[in-house]
């Protein structure tokens, strides 16, 4: 059968995300933080925009300004800094189309107050050292390519021979630079893992200590798992000798360059708070620091005059439509997370009034189905999202829990689980630790029926060691081995 070209038509059905939904998408997704830097980019993108005071008024200046703003926005030049006026926020609305909320001074301070201030990295200190100590550009450059290279911990992540070629030098003067650069302060940066990082402060702290650095590069194993009298019996010395060189271990630290993560010193900035007030549940938002932003009426009124540009018009238009949607969306996530955390916190009751260790089981399509949401709607409105509790500040995610067990009159959250692991523990016989399978025993007496498998694994996650090395922590302790 011969084929020819023809046309065809087909009718179908296609879902589109639309600019203003995907906007939306993205915003429930958010911290408040994150709204905020969102916020002042639209600001400074779109003239239509504006902050206000809080008495309401705009702060745009003249009629020469504002046209002088659209000609700058229609040509792509920057507006000139200190245009825009600052506001503060308050949670009315202006007309059918603003955004805002109300902050006083105290509040503005609180804000800055909780602002980070970061310090020198590891990287800074240890190239500053390098600078002084490098003998020519070539032998500095080595130094700054192994710092770049470390990781957070202070350590090297890549082989010598890996730096050697990628620097074009032998392999011999990659080892000795990192020699040099673990006598650096902090010492043991540019080491291989912890063990290599005490060694090298072992020998620089306690240089006529052999035994300690012994005990370090051949016992490191049974090091970490408390194992002294293996320790002492193959180095043919008395257990207290090791004792006190575990003593010495104490004062050295094994990942050097954690001192200096920037990772680890993130502030938190709850997006909503929830409390119980007289038995019931009150939730309020925490974002009353947000600027304000309104619709600036003169360019809605520039849009009535006949004797205005057909590209000043189609300009003035777009822009309107996505302040509009801008301030909508923003309602919208609002909304939504007030009543996605207070349906979350409706059934964490147990928690606000009692604290840690009474979560139920919950999961985002219990939530979901409460509200009539999509799940998904519900997952991205708790994504870097924090609450501030009478118990402290919780990251959201943190109260859905799994459930535990399939017996009893109700099955228990996995939080309540690593509860009562924990108060077992802490209220045991030192000298005769629980098992697993006794801490099971000891849960089920009270209806919850974990595996031994699942208390082993939230026992690891508390970082509580098993019991036969609790046992030898405490006899160590005691000094029952002398």
């Amino acid at each position: 059968m011969a084929q020819s070209p023809r046309l065809e038509l087909r009718q179908s059905q296609k879902l589109f995300l639309t600019q203003t939904l995907r906007q939306s998408i993205e915003m429930l997704q958010l911290s408040t933080v994150e709204l905020m830097e969102m916020i002042r980019a639209e600001l400074t993108e779109n003239p239509v925009l504006e902050e206000t005071s809080s008495e309401g008024a705009a702060t745009v200046g003249s009629a020469d300004d504002r046209e002088g703003l659209l000609e700058r926005s229609l040509s792509g030049d920057e507006a000139p800094a200190g245009e825009k006026g600052e506001g503060t926020i308050e949670y009315e609305r202006y007309g059918d189309s603003a955004y805002s909320g109300h902050v006083d001074d105290d509040s503005n301070r609180r804000f800055i107050e909780n602002t980070i201030r970061y310090g020198e990295s590891l990287q800074d200190v240890l190239l500053r050292q390098a600078r002084i100590v490098a003998r020519d550009i070539a032998e500095e450059d080595l130094f700054e390519r192994i710092i770049t290279a470390l990781d957070e911990n202070g350590f090297v992540r890549l082989s010598p021979g890996e730096i050697a070629e990628g620097a074009g030098v032998p392999i011999e003067a990659v080892v000795h630079a990192m020699g040099v650069i673990q006598e650096f302060d902090p010492p043991g940066c540019a080491t291989t893992g912890a063990r290599e990082a005490l060694l090298v402060q072992a020998r620089a702290q306690y240089p006529n200590d052999a035994l300690l650095a012994e005990i370090i590069e051949r016992h490191f194993d049974d090091l970490d798992n408390v194992r002294f009298e293996r320790i002492a019996k193959a180095l043919g010395v008395e257990i207290g000798a090791v004792m006190d060189r575990v003593e010495k271990l104490h004062h050295l630290d094994p990942f050097p360059g954690r001192q200096f993560s920037r990772q680890g010193a993130r502030y938190i900035v709850p997006d909503v708070e929830a409390r119980l007030d007289g038995g019931e549940l009150a939730v309020t938002m925490k974002d009353d620091w947000l600027p304000d932003i309104d619709i600036n009426s003169y360019y809605s009124r520039l849009l009535d005059e006949k004797k205005i540009e057909k590209k000043h018009k189609e300009y003035i238009q777009d822009k309107l439509q996505s302040a509009r949607n801008l301030i909508k969306n923003i309602r919208t996530r609002r909304t939504t997370i007030a009543r996605v955390v207070g349906a979350v916190m409706e059934r964490q009751r147990a928690f606000l009034d009692r604290g840690p260790g009474h979560l139920r089981p919950l999961t985002c399509r219990e939530i979901a189905d409460d509200l009539g949401y999509h799940e998904s709607t519900v997952s991205r409105a708790m994504s870097n999202k924090f609450v501030q509790t009478a118990w402290g500040i919780f990251e959201m995610r943190s109260f859905f829990v799994s459930r535990v067990g399939n017996e009893g009159v109700e099955a228990a959250s996995s939080d309540r689980v690593q509860a009562l692991i924990r108060e077992t523990i802490a209220g045991e016989d030192p000298s005769a630790p629980l098992s697993d399978e006794d801490i099971c025993e000891r849960i089920r007496e009270q209806g919850i029926h974990p595996s031994r498998r699942t208390v082993a694994k939230y026992r690891g996650e508390l970082n509580i060691p098993p019991a036969h090395t609790r046992k030898r922590i405490h006899i160590y302790k005691t000094g029952e081995h002398s």
